[in-house]
């Protein structure tokens, strides 16, 4: 156990210490999205996976959020019974969650929300249901705070078929709402969302993946400080489509995965854009402690403006039934390997002006941690 222990510290020595920011790190260090790639995310989307991602507890945002000091974690556990199939909680669950259509936030974008979950299978068919809740107070600068609401429900359904070797759906709804000095905000924003997955396993160790999802939402202009002057804004909408493919290597302790994505947004009052997306990414265990990733994505067209291509890298440490799932700053790898030199390696840095000083290998922008059990 010392020496599982002894590995673990040695691993966040050589990734670095200096952490920020927050979401599903895995996926971020990957470069790709939860469409993609398989990965406990789609619990969010398809609420009828928390039976296949059950037994575990998860703990995200363990780094600062800038412009903080101090982390904002945020997390939940996943339960299955025979009996009564799959239940999972989910605590402070921030802003835009994994099942979001990309750009896309939720009704009122509020924290400090829970997912309550629940999911089981009934001949061969598996059924979920999400319920999520936000609230919080927005102070006004005098004695007559807002206070915020979000709630939502999320159905899905899992289905098996001779075409493909699995099928999901969902259909889910979200509304937001605030109060001011105890009057109500009329026509509140709210987000329709409905889309499915399709996967075929080609062999072992290649699957194509096709996705469809589909955002309506109204009112999208809502503002929750102004009731004087508040009228309603439009509708928005969001249409995503989408092709991956992932295939297996190195006896399956390795991930190749590639896609494209095309994202069609329309929002009363403003010009509408349209993008086609590229994802590819590696994964791969370099060491029964340590899992490598690098990738990135890029908008091949945007309608509206010119995208740059953005790299990631990430890693993950595994320790017995735990796994620290790390997402690591580009830039802080491309400058480490910039300025390896001879006496004066990664482990230790130079400043001209005072001499030699310590600094970090890498710098850890995200940083979840999971038990499996």
């Amino acid at each position: 156990m010392k020496k599982g222990l002894l590995m673990l510290m040695v691993g966040l020595m050589v990734l670095g210490a200096s952490m920020r920011a927050h979401a599903s790190a895995r996926l971020d260090g990957m470069g790709a999205n939860v469409y993609g790639v398989e990965d406990l995310d789609m619990v969010f989307l398809y609420p009828n996976k928390t039976l296949e991602y059950s037994n575990i507890a998860v703990v995200r945002g363990l780094e600062p959020v800038a412009p903080a000091t101090t982390s904002d974690p945020w997390g939940g556990l996943i339960l299955k019974d025979d009996a009564i199939g799959g239940i999972g909680l989910f605590t402070n669950v921030h802003g835009v969650e994994p099942g979001v259509l990309p750009g896309q936030a939720d009704a009122t974008a509020i924290p400090n929300r829970f997912d309550l979950m629940w999911a089981n299978n009934f001949s061969g068919t598996s059924f979920g249901v999400a319920l999520n809740y936000a609230n919080t107070t927005t102070a006004n600068g005098d004695s007559d705070p807002t206070y915020n609401r979000d709630m939502g429900i999320n159905l899905g359904l899992g289905l098996t078929a001779d075409t493909f070797s699995q099928i999901d759906i969902h259909a889910g709804y979200v509304m937001g709402s605030a109060d001011q000095g105890g009057k109500s905000a009329s026509n509140a924003p709210s987000i329709l969302d409905f889309g499915g997955l399709a996967q075929k396993d080609l062999d072992a160790n290649n699957d194509l993946r096709m996705f469809a999802d589909v955002s309506l939402g109204s009112n999208m202009g809502y503002d929750l400080g102004n009731f004087v002057d508040y009228l309603p804004k439009g509708s928005a909408t969001n249409v995503m489509v989408g092709l991956s493919g992932n295939r297996k290597v190195n006896d399956g302790k390795g991930l190749v995965s590639t896609g494209l994505m095309i994202i069609y947004n329309t929002t009363t009052g403003t010009a509408d854009d349209c993008q086609l997306k590229w994802f590819g990414s590696v994964e791969s265990k370099v060491a029964d402690w340590l899992t490598l990733r690098v990738g990135g994505n890029t908008a091949l067209y945007d309608a509206t403006q010119l995208v740059a291509f953005n790299f990631a890298t990430g890693a993950s440490i595994n320790w017995q039934n735990f796994v620290l799932d790390l997402n690591v700053d580009p830039a802080s790898l491309e400058n480490s390997i910039k300025n390896v030199q001879p006496g004066n390696g990664i482990f230790y840095g130079t400043n001209i002006n005072n001499g030699p000083t310590t600094s970090n290998i890498l710098t850890v922008t995200e940083a979840d941690l999971s038990y499996k059990f």
